[in-house]
């Protein structure tokens, strides 16, 4: 998790100059989660700022999209519950689509758009219609949970099915070997789980100010 600190209220601190800026997006690229203030995140995707109360739906799915072209990928947790499945999936699978693009990643985006629909389905049927999208905190953590415990799934099967087709491997072996392919994301999944229940009111309450 990175906080990008370099700016409040429209402007620079003292002493941070645009250098600055292009070396923190640098870092951005190697973080699982930023929390940039508004300030920060208008920096980091070149967007004008804006004061909170001019911030519309429009104008967040846009800084959303931006953002995570820098490489954080749990926009896709916090646009289904600020958005709602079909607008989220959209954010999020566009966004995260753009990001393997633009970063060598075109053979592969395919599987990031999968993936990325998969969690958004599994979404849709516990937030939405399980929890009847009632954002309280229990539920926000509950959606950050199984948001993770499904990207494990995921990367699981994915793994074992590449190591048994073609890697050749035994179904045992090919298992084995995707537990330990798969050890990054029990880290990302953790700081899923933390960042979700802590992000998500910050965006809720940015849409309000509208």
């Amino acid at each position: 998790m990175l906080d990008p600190i370099m700016g409040d209220n429209g402007r620079l601190y003292q002493g941070f100059n645009r250098d600055y800026v292009e070396a923190m997006k640098d870092f951005c690229q190697q973080a699982d989660v930023i929390i940039p203030n508004l300030t920060e995140a208008a920096l980091l995707t070149g967007s004008p700022y804006l004061e909170e109360g001019s911030y519309d739906m429009t104008i967040i799915e846009n800084l959303l999209r931006d953002l995570s072209r820098l490489g954080p990928r749990k926009v896709v947790v916090i646009a289904i519950l600020i958005f709602g499945a079909r607008k989220g999936a959209l954010v999020a699978t566009v966004a995260l689509g753009l990001f393997d693009i633009f970063n060598g990643y075109a053979a592969e985006v395919w599987i990031t758009i999968l993936e990325s629909l998969i969690v958004c389905l599994v979404l849709y049927l516990v937030f939405e219609k399980l929890l009847k999208s009632n954002d309280k905190i229990v539920n926000v953590i509950i959606a950050g949970v199984i948001a993770a415990l499904t990207k494990i799934i995921l990367n699981f099967l994915k793994y074992t099915i590449i190591n048994t087709i073609v890697a050749s491997l035994p179904l045992k072996a090919a298992m084995l070997a995707s537990v330990i392919k798969i050890g990054g994301t029990f880290g990302t999944s953790v700081v899923t789980i933390i960042a979700v229940p802590l992000l998500y009111p910050v965006f809720k309450r940015i849409l309000k100010k509208d």
